[in-house]
């Protein structure tokens, strides 16, 4: 069974279908790989990585021209034409999207599975394609912010943080703690002390 990974062809797009980890993973399971050359460049895998993983170098079409072909995003109608009856497509499908990918797939007689449409059973939690994409999203999110914000950070904070004032400083508080009325206590004080960025 050929596996190929092909450059992803959506303008911005610096992520790879596989890495060089996974590749040797593949490999390991009876897959032979073609990784499209350039495929892992923007995402700081070069050609030589996959290279020493066992990979084969192709084109893109021998990429797509593959048995199973893996990509983060649906293939362009152009790419559709380099497939070959009855191989398999794996990626982030958006089958709602009224563009004529369904249909396609349908009329050149290509398989597809939709990574963002596997049930989130326990079974299935590590090909969860959207609870690992949205939790780099909010990573991102939070240093885009960070970028933009204007004052320090503290040191310490969570998820479940808020910026709230207390006393005559500002700090992060969960919001938990942030709306209760009864006054603070000594482990909220103790808290406090180590979370609090002085921001006057």
């Amino acid at each position: 069974m050929i596996a190929g990974i092909p450059k992803e062809s959506r303008p911005a797009e610096t992520r790879v279908a596989a890495t060089p980890d996974s590749v040797r993973k593949l490999i390991k399971k009876s897959y032979q790989i073609r990784v499209e050359r350039g495929a892992g460049a923007a995402a700081g895998f070069p050609d030589d990585a996959y290279a020493a993983a066992g990979a084969e170098l192709v084109d893109a079409a021998q990429a797509l021209g593959s048995d199973v072909v893996l990509k983060l995003h649906k293939a362009y109608s152009s790419e559709l034409l380099k497939m070959k009856k009855g191989s398999l497509l794996v990626c982030l499908i958006e089958p709602y999207d009224k563009d004529g990918t369904m249909e396609k797939l349908a009329e050149i007689g290509v398989d597809c599975i939709g990574m963002e449409l596997i049930p989130r059973t326990s079974r299935a939690q590590s090909m969860d394609a959207l609870s690992s994409q949205a939790g780099i999203a909010g990573y991102r999110a939070v240093l885009e912010g960070a970028s933009r914000y204007g004052r320090f950070f503290p040191m310490m904070m969570t998820s479940a943080g808020a910026r709230r004032k207390h006393a005559s400083w500002r700090c992060w508080v969960p919001a938990s703690l942030a709306f209760k009325r009864s006054p603070p206590h000594a482990a909220w004080e103790r808290r406090s002390r180590l979370t609090t960025s002085v921001l006057r």
